[in-house]
């Protein structure tokens, strides 16, 4: 399952394709632009699924895959590569395809969150505020550093301008009541431009990470984020549970990179893990 328009503007197919085979697999090749992608991965029975993009491509394909006993092998091409990096997966799709063969796996939870669009699973996190408002910008630069950079300084911005929200957030039957900047429910540690929110986050321990940023700590934050070379955790609250509700005022809102702007009227978003997480090969690293 590969996204065409992901990387850096070379088309590594048939590269992927003989590492794949150097593993032992005899891949069949699908385009998540077109939609009989869509078809495979919900009917096709295979030993493996292969998935060469970022973030949002490996969100859409495991969104639609129904059996968990099919491993998976995520073959990073994007720009932030959150999901990639917080297995521990790295190095080029073409050289990772040929060291899948015998490689041990990784459990990699589903995210589920009932909102205004309906029951959806989600890998990342859904998030509310300044955090969510600044995804829905289209980030520039040459390079994937310039372009990493440009999102952290949109962030920045939209941070600065923040309207704050009043949230009501039950975190496993805890109340937390505040007016935060932004919140984000996450099941994987960094996210967004490729920023580490929580370091006590895993994508397979079964718990959902929830990160705050209080209205008082707004200085602090634009201020971490204006550094040239990004040191120390973030200046934000932090907590971990199972099951989350939060409440807010009808401000913007995410799941995933999917972005929703001033719903009509208040919210109330409930958020859980599935039971059964995806099992992700993950070679070990400088194969």
């Amino acid at each position: 399952m590969h996204n065409p328009t992901s990387g850096d503007g070379d088309d590594p197919k048939a590269l992927i394709c003989e590492g794949l085979r150097e593993s032992g697999y005899e891949p069949t090749y699908f385009s998540t632009d077109e939609d009989e992608y869509k078809k495979a991965i919900e009917t096709e029975k295979t030993d493996l699924i292969v998935i060469v993009g970022g973030d949002g491509t490996i969100s859409k394909v495991l969104a639609r895959a129904p059996d968990r006993s099919v491993p998976i092998a995520i073959l990073a091409a994007g720009t932030a590569n959150n999901i990639a990096g917080s297995l521990g997966i790295e190095g080029a799709p073409e050289v990772h395809a040929k060291h899948l063969s015998g490689a041990p796996t990784k459990p990699l939870n589903v995210g589920i969150a009932t909102g205004p669009w309906g029951e959806k699973r989600f890998l990342e996190g859904i998030g509310f505020g300044a955090f969510a408002k600044h995804l829905d910008g289209k980030a520039k630069g040459d390079t994937r550093e310039e372009e990493l950079a440009d999102a952290r300084a949109m962030l920045r911005d939209a941070i600065v301008a923040g309207r704050p929200e009043r949230f009501e957030i039950d975190v496993d039957g805890e109340k937390i009541v505040g007016d935060f900047l932004f919140v984000e429910v996450i099941n994987i540690g960094s996210t967004g431009p490729a920023l580490l929110l929580s370091s006590d986050a895993e994508p397979g321990d079964g718990l959902l990470d929830i990160v705050y940023l209080p209205v008082d700590d707004r200085v602090a934050m634009t201020r971490w984020l204006e550094q040239d070379e990004l040191e120390g955790p973030m200046p934000l609250k932090r907590t971990q549970g199972r099951c989350v509700s939060v409440v807010t005022e009808g401000g913007v809102l995410r799941r995933d990179d999917n972005v929703w702007f001033e719903p009509e009227k208040a919210q109330i978003i409930r958020i859980s893990l599935e039971d059964e997480p995806f099992q992700v090969l993950v070679p070990p690293p400088n194969r």
